[in-house]
């Protein structure tokens, strides 16, 4: 036999005002918690249309322009990672609301795959470069608000 069967069976009038209101207030602390987590995501969203990456996007971004460095080194390779690099590291910054509203930022989006598709300039760590300045140039925009 089921107890909580039991249970609700046995309940008088008192006991089900009382089990309704437990529910009622359950569902206004999910709701509560639901509030919150919007309240956060749209923080988030408000950051990333303000165009901040924090430290650890940074980082994340370093490390997989340094696999697109590295990839370039080998004969050939600067043709194939030089258009899916571009592609994604101007997506990964669009993501994060980074606009390309300065010539600097488009002189470097431009030059970097050109410097990466020239044969034996392209051992330089370019697209590493590249994300070092659009972060430092983000952090200054920042700084100067």
């Amino acid at each position: 036999m089921n107890p909580d069967a039991t249970y609700n069976e046995d309940m008088d009038g008192e006991d089900d005002v009382r089990a309704s209101q437990r529910q009622v207030v359950r569902s206004d602390e999910a709701g509560m918690r639901k509030r919150v987590t919007v309240a956060e995501n749209q923080a988030q969203q408000q950051a990333s249309q303000n165009g901040q990456i924090d430290t650890s996007t940074f980082f994340l971004m370093l490390a997989v322009a340094a696999l697109f460095d590295l990839f370039s080194l080998i004969p050939g390779g600067g043709f194939i990672v030089t258009p899916l690099a571009t592609i994604t590291f101007y997506f990964w910054f669009k993501k994060h609301g980074v606009k390309y509203d300065r010539a600097s930022r488009w002189i470097i989006s431009i030059g970097t795959p050109i410097v990466e598709l020239i044969p034996f300039i392209d051992i330089f760590p370019t697209w590493m470069l590249e994300i070092s300045f659009f972060y430092l140039s983000i952090k200054a925009e920042q700084n100067s608000k």
